[in-house]
């Protein structure tokens, strides 16, 4: 498969996702921009999510609880950020999902000298930001590595689903054609989808 075909089916998955999660979209684009081969444009929102967060990290390291409202913002963008590489798996199988979330191994002889044990990654992209944001409202890295892997299978659960999964193919076949979709027509698309 195509290097633009697998782009399509990743963004695509980050618009679904967007969609059905209630995020606003202004625009989805296979368009090679800076160091990514395609994206998807969010609406801006008014809450201060950082200073949310903020305190959200300091009552999660004391094991303390977060509000909901947090909770479920953090859970929508992780979703999102996830989203690409499921929608890119289950279009193309056999794909390498840590590559396709920006997840880099470092080769042993350059992790040795780092002084660490065991395996080593670079992570960019969609993975650094699900990973930060799981981070923020976790009290530990085992509550951390044990929340993500929840929302990764919440992800590709919502994905997989018979009634979304024909939108994500609508989409990543218009991607293919227009290489660029208003927030409007990726609406106008996963409504059409759900239609037939």
């Amino acid at each position: 498969m195509s290097v633009e075909r697998e782009t399509a089916y990743h963004e695509a998955g980050h618009a679904v996702a967007a969609h059905f999660l209630g995020i606003g979209i202004v625009k989805a684009s296979i368009v090679p921009h800076d160091d990514t081969l395609g994206c998807i444009t969010r609406r801006p929102t008014r809450t201060n999510w950082e200073e949310r967060l903020t305190v959200a990290g300091y009552e999660s390291s004391y094991g303390g609880f977060i509000d909901g409202c947090t909770r479920r913002w953090v859970e929508e963008q992780v979703m999102l950020a996830l989203a690409g590489a499921h929608a890119q798996e289950h279009a193309v199988p056999g794909t390498d999902v840590d590559a396709a979330m920006g997840i880099t191994m470092i080769p042993d002889d350059l992790a040795a000298k780092l002084t660490v044990d065991g395996p080593v990654c670079w992570m960019d992209g969609d993975a650094a930001r699900a990973n930060h944001l799981v981070a923020q409202v976790s009290g530990s890295d085992d509550e951390a590595s044990a929340y993500l892997e929840w929302l990764n299978r919440r992800t590709r659960n919502l994905l997989c689903l018979p009634a979304y999964w024909p939108a994500v193919e609508a989409l990543a076949a218009a991607l293919m054609e227009h290489k660029t979709l208003t927030g409007r027509q990726v609406r106008e698309l996963i409504y059409g989808a759900a239609i037939e």
